[in-house]
């Protein structure tokens, strides 16, 4: 359905770009492959009893120290709202796969916990999983097409998380700063020091006390300093990853 576009969320007053031919075949046939491939993949997981979401959260949670995440930080990794992400737990719970855990001096702040079950759950669905993300996509690209398709998707991506991180700083205005940090931790490996992120006028360093200091300094409640800060391998794991153990807080 045709659709004026947008500037900033805000309509154009010029005539729209109406996409071309091979635009709209490039477009559409990315739309489809999307949702065909995670269909099929949701499917391949139906006999471990696990969805591609409830697969997607256990590996971010056993990759995470201590295997637990906050649950805002969860939001952000899966690209989910906290409400739905907060039934998409409820259902997991009763599953037996995650259970809550308060955080300490903050009452509103809530943790997601990998169980033992749900642990055993994604070792035991994991192999099968990565088998059929290669047989339904990577085993039918060259590397050459993979690389490529890396390249064309990384600008893209790019793109839209500035505009997620500008969204929710005109909201919340600390969390900008906050997921400068959040961002960072994703794309190196923050090994006892030697990286620096400048925030603002404060530039974090990896030593962990001053880092929470510094996010006070910065806005960020005092409660959330703490679980923005951690040890661990940052990248990201998801749908056709399997689990890799994280190092856990010293």
């Amino acid at each position: 359905m045709p659709t004026q576009s947008l500037t900033d969320g805000v309509p154009r007053t010029a005539p729209p770009r109406w996409l071309t031919e091979e635009e709209q075949r490039a477009w559409r046939g990315y739309i489809r492959l999307a949702q065909m491939l995670m269909r099929q993949l949701d499917r391949d997981l139906h006999p471990f009893q696990l969805s591609l979401h409830d697969y997607e959260i256990l590996v971010e949670l056993s990759e995470a120290p201590l295997r637990r995440m906050r649950m805002t930080e969860l939001a952000e990794r899966t690209a989910q709202s906290r409400s739905r992400l907060s039934h998409q737990i409820n259902r997991m719970e009763t599953k037996g796969l995650v259970s809550r855990e308060g955080c300490e001096g903050d009452k509103r702040g809530t943790f997601a916990v990998l169980t033992a079950h749900g642990s055993a759950a994604i070792e035991e669905a994991a192999p099968n999983h990565v088998a059929s993300v290669r047989e339904h996509f990577i085993d039918l690209l060259d590397s050459a097409e993979l690389a490529a398709l890396t390249r064309a998707c990384e600008p893209v991506l790019e793109r839209l998380r500035l505009n997620r991180d500008r969204d929710l700083n005109t909201v919340f205005p600390a969390r900008g700063c906050f997921l400068q940090l959040l961002r960072a931790r994703r794309q190196a490996r923050l090994r006892g020091g030697g990286l620096a992120v400048l925030l603002g006028p404060v530039q974090i360093e990896t030593d962990w006390e001053e880092n929470a200091e510094a996010l006070v300094r910065c806005g960020v409640p005092d409660t959330m300093a703490p679980f923005a800060i951690g040890h661990g391998t940052p990248d990201i794991g998801g749908p056709g990853v399997a689990p890799r153990a994280r190092r856990a807080p010293t």
